[in-house]
């Protein structure tokens, strides 16, 4: 994956900063969704590579769809990086909650590119040993699918032979029968 191809969602409720985010991510090349209003299912929809949180502490919504990001199998592998107010502290606080990074406010809009770089370079390895396990257990069904066909056609091929062979003794017996019987004439005649 391309560093700047990314999809990015960008969930902030500033409406200066996050147009700003917009500009910013926009002409670095990246496809970036500003639609987080259905929560988690928007989320689900745009399959983004990376959310960028903006901590907004009165309303604490940033951290419930933190824990839904990181907390659901189908989106923990997804980055997300937190814009806090404040210093170290907070940041600190935004890792402990999960995210995998966090910037203080007022954000250096290149800084902002190299972490949002970083975190996606980072982000490819776990993608890729998804993706092989992904194929693994694909392989690993397509061969137990071609195992129990082939013991399928065993089981049909013994049934075959079987039924052969109690038809080769059907006849047989008859056969011996019929000599018998003409045997047993002969000798009378």
């Amino acid at each position: 994956m391309n560093d700047q191809t990314g999809k990015l969602l960008v969930v902030e409720s500033d409406d200066a900063l996050r147009a700003t985010l917009i500009t910013v991510l926009g002409h670095a090349g990246y496809k970036v969704s500003t639609d987080y209003r259905g929560g988690m299912k928007a989320v689900l929809a745009f399959e983004p590579d990376l959310v960028i949180l903006g901590a907004d502490p009165p309303q604490l919504n940033c951290c419930d769809l933190l824990s839904e990001i990181k907390g659901s199998k189908h989106t923990r592998n997804i980055r997300v990086v937190m814009l806090v107010h404040g210093s170290s502290a907070e940041r600190t606080r935004g890792l402990d909650l999960g995210v995998d990074d966090a910037l203080s406010l007022p954000v250096d809009p290149s800084e902002l590119l190299s972490r949002i770089r970083s975190q996606l370079r980072s982000k490819q390895i776990p993608d890729e040993l998804l993706e092989r396990l992904r194929l693994s257990e694909d392989s690993k069904k397509t061969n137990q699918q071609v195992v129990t066909a082939v013991n399928e056609e065993r089981r049909t091929f013994l049934v075959g032979a079987v039924a052969i062979v109690l038809v080769f003794m059907i006849v047989g017996l008859v056969g011996f029968s019929f000599y018998r019987r003409n045997h047993a004439e002969n000798v009378r005649v």
